[in-house]
């Protein structure tokens, strides 16, 4: 009995604690057993694993040149890629589809895989092209096949006798050529742009972290690349990612869901996904294992876990949100909600006053809607306090058309009638009126910057110039950005912002989404126009004005200390 055998009989018969989606894929592996069209090659799925664990070692960490451990569910994987046989004895898995949370050796199998391919394959000149969605990620594989074959003995001798050359570049390895017993093999990491790979022509091609890719042009380069290929293999490893509207999670994912659940047929297709079922509590440790399967061979995993579970908790949600979805292997589009209610409310400290604040130094933030709605300016005061407590302060301002102060299915009396937001005359916002509260907001506190959003202030920016308050156009979608909302949460999330308990601010916030591109860069989502969150927009605008005045007086002051 092979190890992928034993692993599949102790999922089903539940000595392996999996998700639903493995126990499905032990079962699919079980009924092939007993089918006469395929048969398992148990003498090749027990030689691969053990070439992998005589031949390769580990390269990194307190592992470096210790012989690589090939775990049950690792030998499952591989078992069933290169064991399934077709009845003319070539091999029938095409496609190969691995979803796994980091930290459980997802590059490191790869590379055996990539091993395996290019030494106990028949194919006399195995070429092997590794690709994800940018060339640094590539060659993290590459590099590690690379760096592998310097720590394996009978690889490096082989190395040294120039039958493995290593092509390395800036420090990392991009790749090799195998030539050896007969044997001219290549691994490659794939370039930037996949166009630019026409003219390959590879037998294995491995796909690192695709659930970064936002189209299907890499593996449509590598399957148009296989045609001539007598026995074609696709790999695809990665994690969970931010978008489910992406090429992996529509096609990848999807057609292995249809396939483990019998909904769509393709014995070409093999599929493992690690993953925590829909109920299951995602803060319960003994739930991990569905997610992590090295859980149980790595002393440190479970520790980590646990220690990234409490700064998801105590960090606010987008921290949350990425601890789901590259620890836990969940699909995520965007956080619920950002700030939760309970965390933004135990920010609020009643001995500082708005009075306290007069002349401080402060930084603007500015957000005007369309003409008919709601418009938002907050200032932020780093570092004030009283009684020796310093925290950040925000102060809010909101003007609204007063034809309006019931519109659509919005209606803002009551913050009206609080004094939380300003009318402005008819039912179109007023320019002068907006711009004449921000200059005496200037005059009052000491407003040294003012960010705004590009796309819907460029008629205030000329004369607020003109007023001597400095103005920066700022793009709602850029990296910059996504790093400020990150250090506004853990400000938040420590209750550092005294927000003086203004009921717009907490309405602001229940509405705001964050919005996660693949690589995990947030912005708030503006996409619903009932979720109105310009007065949020207008305090991540404030703190970007202030963290950007410190990043640059942090260089002039690197620059006179040079000179």
């Amino acid at each position: 009995m092979t190890v992928a055998e034993k692993y599949a009989n102790d999922v089903i018969n539940n000595k392996v604690v999996t998700g639903n989606l493995i126990k499905l894929a032990a079962k699919r592996f079980k009924k092939n057993l007993k089918r006469k069209d395929i048969y398992y090659d148990r003498k090749v799925a027990e030689d691969v694993v053990e070439f992998a664990e005589d031949v390769l070692c580990f390269w990194e960490g307190d592992y470096r040149g210790e012989k690589v451990k090939i775990y049950p569910f690792q030998a499952f994987i591989i078992q069933n890629i290169f064991g399934w046989k077709k009845k003319d004895g070539t091999r029938l898995i095409r496609t190969a589809y691995v979803q796994v949370s980091r930290k459980n050796g997802k590059t490191t199998l790869a590379a055996v895989i990539s091993f395996i391919h290019m030494i106990l394959d028949k194919d006399p000149t195995p070429q092997i092209l590794v690709g994800a969605n940018n060339e640094d990620q590539a060659k993290i594989c590459t590099n590690t096949i690379g760096k592998m074959v310097t720590v394996s003995p009978g690889l490096n001798k082989l190395y040294q006798k120039d039958a493995i050359r290593l092509h390395q570049y800036n420090g990392k390895y991009r790749g090799l050529i195998y030539n050896y017993g007969g044997k001219l093999a290549s691994i490659t990491a794939m370039s930037k742009n996949p166009e630019t790979k026409d003219g390959y022509n590879p037998s294995l091609g491995v796909v690192d972290e695709y659930h970064e890719a936002k189209d299907d042009a890499l593996l449509n380069v590598i399957a148009s690349g296989q045609g001539a290929r007598k026995e074609p293999l696709l790999i695809v490893v990665t994690t969970a990612g931010f978008n489910k509207h992406g090429v992996c999670y529509q096609l990848m994912r999807k057609t292995s869901v249809k396939i483990l659940n019998d909904a769509a047929k393709d014995d070409t297709f093999f599929s493992c996904i690690y993953e925590l079922d829909e109920n299951d509590d995602w803060q319960d440790p003994s739930n991990w294992i569905k997610s992590n399967p090295m859980i149980t061979h790595i002393d440190t995993l479970g520790q980590y876990l646990k220690v990234e579970l409490n700064k998801a908790l105590n960090m606010g949600s987008t921290v949350e949100v990425n601890y789901k979805t590259k620890n836990l292997n969940y699909w995520t589009d965007t956080a619920n909600v950002w700030i939760s209610n309970q965390v933004w409310i135990a920010n609020h400290d009643p001995k500082l006053k708005i009075s306290d604040l007069i002349g401080e130094t402060c930084y603007g933030g500015l957000d005007l809607g369309q003409t008919r709605d709601l418009n938002a300016m907050n200032l932020l005061f780093p570092d004030v306090g009283v009684w020796g407590q310093k925290k950040h302060a925000v102060l809010l301002s909101c003007w609204l058309p007063e034809d309006n102060v019931t519109y659509r299915s919005r209606n803002y009396s009551a913050f009206v009638e609080a004094g939380y937001m300003k009318t402005t005359p008819g039912n179109h916002s007023s320019p002068k009126i907006m711009f004449e509260d921000i200059k005496a907001a200037a005059d009052t506190y000491n407003l040294v910057r003012l960010h705004y959003d590009k796309y819907l202030a460029e008629w205030l920016a000329p004369e607020m110039a003109e007023a001597g308050i400095e103005v920066y156009p700022i793009s709602m979608g850029g990296y910059n950005l996504s790093q400020t909302m990150k250090a506004m949460e853990i400000e938040i999330s420590a209750g550092n912002v005294e927000h003086f308990n203004n009921p717009v601010h907490e309405w602001s916030l229940a509405n705001c989404e964050p919005k996660l591109d693949p690589n995990g860069n947030i912005r708030p989502d503006k996409s619903n126009p009932e979720n109105k969150i310009d007065p949020t927009v207008a305090m991540i605008l404030s703190f970007d004005a202030w963290i950007s005045s410190k990043a640059e007086q942090k260089i002039e002051s690197d620059i006179i200390i040079l000179q």
